[in-house]
């Protein structure tokens, strides 16, 4: 399944909020992603029947899209989260 990895501006501003250490751990959990599939990833449904996923690392949402016909996972924000 490997995809290419298209980081959107805010994601990218958002990494630079992080600690360089914790930004470093979410590229390569993005890009192990992209290459291999593997990863905590949760999808919902808007009602545009849009999909939306999230990939859920501890202390860490990734908000992201697939298109898989052009074959690029858009990464879209990086969040932090209370929730562990």
């Amino acid at each position: 399944m490997s995809l290419e990895v298209l980081w959107h501006p805010p994601a990218e501003e958002d990494l630079r909020d992080l600690p360089w250490k914790d930004a470093a751990w979410v590229v390569r959990e993005i890009e192990r992603l992209a290459s291999d599939g593997v990863g905590d990833v949760r999808g919902t449904r808007l009602p545009t029947g849009e999909r939306r996923f999230r990939l859920f690392l501890p202390g860490v949402r990734v908000l992201i899209t697939f298109d898989r016909v052009r074959k690029i996972l858009h990464v879209w924000r990086v969040l932090r989260s209370t929730q562990p």
